[in-house]
């Protein structure tokens, strides 16, 4: 699968400690996926104690763009 990132998430990587193999990974195995808005798709998936949160589209079946990323803060 080929997946695109936004400039925006591009220049975000280093400051949210992101990693482009964990990107991936949400998205091919999520343990939870919901729909977004205008037909976007929220993929959650947990790494280590943090939970990985990727938003994106599918521009065709084997590609992904990736509008956002981020780890959710922990509940308190």
């Amino acid at each position: 699968m080929k997946v695109i990132l936004t400039n925006h998430l591009k220049f975000r990587l280093y400051d949210r400690t992101l990693d482009l193999e964990k990107i991936r990974l949400t998205i091919v195995k999520p343990l939870l996926s919901r729909p977004g808005k205008n037909g976007s798709i929220r993929y959650q998936r947990k790494f280590e104690d943090r939970t990985l949160q990727v938003v994106g589209k599918y521009v065709s079946v084997s590609t992904f763009i990736v509008f956002t990323a981020y780890y959710l803060k922990k509940k308190q």
